[in-house]
């Protein structure tokens, strides 16, 4: 399933729920709003996003997560399609079972680690794990906790790009050949 259709019903299960006045525009759009004491430096990055109803692709532990923590979800979500726009960009599609697979996961979990803390990464890619299976949940696994081990804090979203670059091509992601986890170098 593709991470940005995840996410898409991650918040569109967030339209659904109570919202204050102001966070919803008349055209139905949700925009992102910062947290308490959270200022945006730049309002003209500020953009209304229009989610689509994907509401049967969320397994049961991620509705709950969204439920219980909807400023994270809009925070992963975005996390995720600038992944899957990175890979695309940089590998030609978004893969599977690839290096580009193997790049997405990764990336994802480090710009979810900058935007939401290492331990709710974490509990978000478990979450979005929960019910896969065999090498491909292995690799997976295996690739978003390489994503959530880079030191993220002081690096802009282009140098975690490249440093996801680096490890994929350094070999010190997985992908998956003729059924076996096997590094993505050489």
């Amino acid at each position: 399933m593709s991470k940005i259709l995840f996410f898409s019903l991650l918040c569109c299960l967030l339209m659904t729920a109570s919202v204050s006045p102001g966070e919803v525009s008349s055209s139905g759009a949700v925009t992102a709003a910062p947290d308490e004491g959270e200022t945006i430096e730049d309002p003209d990055s500020v953009q209304n996003i229009r989610f689509a109803n994907f509401k049967d692709t969320l397994n049961d532990i991620e509705r709950k997560l969204a439920i219980r923590h909807p400023i994270q979800a809009f925070r992963v979500y975005l996390a995720a399609s600038r992944a899957e726009e990175a890979t695309v960009r940089l590998y030609g599609s978004n893969g599977f079972q690839d290096n580009a697979d193997a790049f997405r996961h990764c990336l994802w979990n480090a710009l979810m680690k900058k935007s939401v803390g290492a331990d709710a990464a974490r509990e978000w890619a478990n979450a979005h794990e929960a019910y896969s299976e065999g090498v491909d949940r292995e690799m997976d696994l295996y690739n978003n906790e390489v994503g959530r081990g880079i030191a993220v804090e002081a690096f802009t979203e282009e140098q975690i790009i490249r440093v996801v670059q680096d490890l994929v091509s350094a070999g010190q992601c997985l992908r998956i050949v003729e059924g076996h986890c096997e590094s993505t170098g050489g």
